[in-house]
């Protein structure tokens, strides 16, 4: 097995359809596995939320402060992004990988994630699927995102690149699902001129694109690729890519 490791982000935007409560895109998830199961080396998996996560969040108003409403509310959270993580591992078990769940709230010690024992299974040969969830902070209920494991696991394993799947083309200068004249960006390595865009429980792209610009100061390449369209992977480096390369 190689030394190099990839880091891929399978946004809940693809893999689920965020319009009705747990509505998995099995077709997406399913093509995105297809073409990750290329990949050379060592990988980690994070994937996102979608109609599994976001929903409930927002009707319990989550994150804040625990209440009876917010940890039944939580539990339920946590249970549908469980479910969610198996649809995900089967798609990638049918694909020939090797995926491990870890559950991040399980991996929270003193307030922060403790990431040993994923990085362990890693080093072994399997693939360590992790999630974007609810966790418990003292008296309040939080939220930790994908993005801000992918961005954890870029600051202590370097990766030779880290792949964000989304269901855009790439980073817009504006919501290219509201505004016909966004203009999609191929190379970017600041935020300036882009519109704060979108928004959800873990934030919109505007969020998105100051974690990608966090992770480029510890990975190597890092890509935001429309997932419907994964294939576009092997087109990195090539001039036919169509995505967004954070520099």
């Amino acid at each position: 097995m190689q030394d190099t490791i990839t880091l891929v982000k399978m946004g809940g935007s693809v893999i689920t359809r965020k319009n009705s409560y747990r509505n998995f895109s099995r077709r997406h998830t399913d093509d995105i596995a297809a073409q990750i199961a290329a990949i050379k080396g060592y990988m980690i998996i994070v994937h996102g939320g979608g109609s599994f996560g976001h929903t409930k969040s927002r009707e319990y108003s989550i994150p804040g402060v625990i209440d009876d409403s917010k940890r039944n509310g939580s539990s339920l959270i946590h249970y549908d992004m469980l479910d969610l993580s198996l649809k995900v591992a089967k798609s990638l078990l049918n694909h020939g990988l090797a995926p491990y769940i870890f559950s991040t709230s399980s991996l929270f010690v003193s307030g922060k994630p403790d990431y040993t024992t994923p990085l362990y299974y890693m080093k072994k040969g399997y693939t360590p699927l992790l999630f974007g969830d609810t966790y418990v902070d003292e008296n309040r209920i939080s939220i930790y995102s994908g993005d801000s494991i992918m961005l954890d696991l870029a600051r202590l394993l370097h990766p030779s690149r880290s792949i964000f799947f989304s269901d855009v083309d790439g980073i817009f200068t504006d919501d290219p699902k509201r505004n016909p004249d966004a203009r999609l960006i191929p190379r970017i390595h600041d935020n300036h001129g882009i519109r704060a865009t979108g928004g959800d429980a873990t934030g919109g792209m505007k969020l998105k694109l100051s974690t990608l610009l966090a992770m480029k100061k510890h990975s190597g390449e890092v890509y935001l690729i429309n997932g419907k369209f994964p294939e576009r992977i092997r087109y990195i480096g090539k001039q036919e890519f169509i995505g967004t390369v954070i520099e």
